[in-house]
């Protein structure tokens, strides 16, 4: 089912060359958690490039459940949390997706060039609990996301599990608990 587009607000966030917290989970359980870039790509899914030789791959090969928590450069309270699965690893060969990703960030090439990279794409709330069963009761055609901003708590509201838009928005939700709140 095609997810609806993200909000505006969302998309700004997420389009900013913003610090981000990849966390993937080791094949005991373990949660491990990595600063990375990213890059938003046009088909809504998420850009991230890892050296070849990070554990963290071998990881994602046996399971693709992913967060990013991207952390807004202007105030780090303000955050947006997606999860996914990463739905494609490719070599990198020509470090094209490296350098898109560096360009985002500092405006030149990636430096390190005698190193092979891997791409990885995460589409956003595929995979998740309830995903297929419909076990939530929402709509989960929905991103999979969690906003927060400071001086607000978060809460969990949205239309699909994990979604959570957080304070600073003014607008009341309907919660995927079923209650209605101002986030």
């Amino acid at each position: 089912m095609p997810k609806p587009p993200l909000p505006r607000h969302l998309v700004e966030l997420l389009g900013a060359a913003n610090p981000a917290v990849l966390a993937t989970v080791r094949p005991d359980g373990q949660p491990v958690t990595v600063a990375t870039w990213y890059l938003i790509e046009d088909d809504g899914r998420i850009l991230v490039n890892m050296d070849k030789g990070r554990r963290r791959l071998d990881y994602l090969r046996q399971d693709p459940r992913v967060s990013l928590t991207v952390l807004s450069h202007e105030s780090w309270g303000t955050h947006v949390t997606v999860q996914g699965r990463i739905d494609e690893l490719v070599p990198d060969r020509d470090l094209a997706d490296i350098d898109r990703v560096a360009m985002h960030y500092t405006g030149k090439p990636y430096p390190v060039r005698h190193r092979g990279r891997v791409s990885g794409w995460i589409d956003i709330g595929s995979g998740m609990p309830g995903e297929s069963e419909g076990e939530t009761g929402a709509d989960e055609s929905a991103p999979s996301m969690d906003l927060r901003r400071p001086g607000e708590p978060g809460n969990l509201c949205g239309t699909s599990p994990g979604v959570s838009v957080g304070p600073g928005s003014p607008a009341a939700h309907s919660c995927s608990n079923g209650s209605e709140r101002s986030c």
